[in-house]
């Protein structure tokens, strides 16, 4: 039977630095297979499979593992790495899947938001705008300045965020055994409060209908809705599909296929 831990064998692995390298060298194809039902959550599964099959012997313990890194998960590109290294961390000393899940929820947010603004915001506007100035001078050595600059930063981030992710991992880990079930509770109301960010942002639902008493006009969305809270029908029909996901059983082609449907005749019948 498992231990409280989730995993049958509970005895630590050993990861090495070639095997860390081997998850960074995989992050580059962490997009191959992006989704829009679990996004990079194939991906990243991949990249840490050196580390499951590494520190997992047991078959049962190593696809308890891999179901867990197949949820949702959506992150910088380059800066997922991080969580990579975390979780490679928490994987080799069995920590509980439970905790793994929510660490990676918590922090896909944060890290999104700083990967974006040091990457694609900075880093990127820096070296384009180096390499433009060569290029106005006519220097062949603009773009290709470009092309093996970001490469470099890239790769830098990826493999440096890798092992840093996996040193940080090990020693916050010690410091939160003893109040792990804290961690996962607190860590679980942080990634619900990521994931209801990510239906506002995500979820784009609003209703075209008026209600007409005598001469006024009352717009539903606009004046009722919205008034009510704001985003409430991307929240209610978000909440329906996790319904049927839950108690349905429906199917993930079957939630495309019916919000399909239902898009064409909202908008067939000027409802949204």
């Amino acid at each position: 039977m498992t231990d409280s831990k989730g995993y049958m064998d509970t005895k630590p692995g050993v990861i090495t630095k070639k095997d860390l390298n081997k998850v960074a060298l995989r992050t580059m194809l962490i997009n191959a297979s992006f989704n829009y039902e679990r996004m990079q959550a194939i991906g990243f599964t991949y990249s840490l499979l050196p580390v499951i099959n590494k520190v997992h012997t047991n078959e049962a313990d190593k696809q308890t593992a891999l179901h867990n890194h197949l949820n949702f998960i959506n992150c910088h590109t380059y800066v997922i790495s991080l969580i990579l290294g975390i979780s490679a961390a928490m994987e080799e000393r069995k920590e509980n899947p439970e905790l793994i899940k929510s660490v990676k929820v918590a922090l896909m947010g944060p890290l999104a938001g700083l990967g974006d603004s040091m990457i694609w915001f900075t880093i990127m506007p820096i070296l384009a705008g180096i390499g433009v100035s060569f290029a106005m001078d006519g220097n062949i050595l603009g773009p290709i300045f470009f092309i093996l600059a970001f490469n470099i930063v890239e790769n830098l981030v990826r493999f440096g965020f890798v092992h840093w992710g996996y040193s940080l991992g090990v020693g916050v880990i010690d410091r939160l055994k003893d109040i792990s079930e804290k961690v996962v509770r607190s860590a679980s109301i942080l990634g619900m409060t990521v994931i209801g960010a990510l239906i506002a942002s995500y979820v784009s639902l609003s209703t075209k209908l008026t209600i007409t008493a005598g001469k006024a006009k009352v717009a539903l969305q606009a004046d009722l809705f919205d008034k009510i809270m704001p985003c409430m029908l991307p929240l209610l029909y978000t909440l329906f599909i996790f319904w049927l996901i839950r108690k349905k059983k429906a199917s993930p082609i079957l939630l495309i296929a019916l919000t399909v449907v239902f898009s064409l005749v909202g908008v067939y019948f000027k409802v949204f």
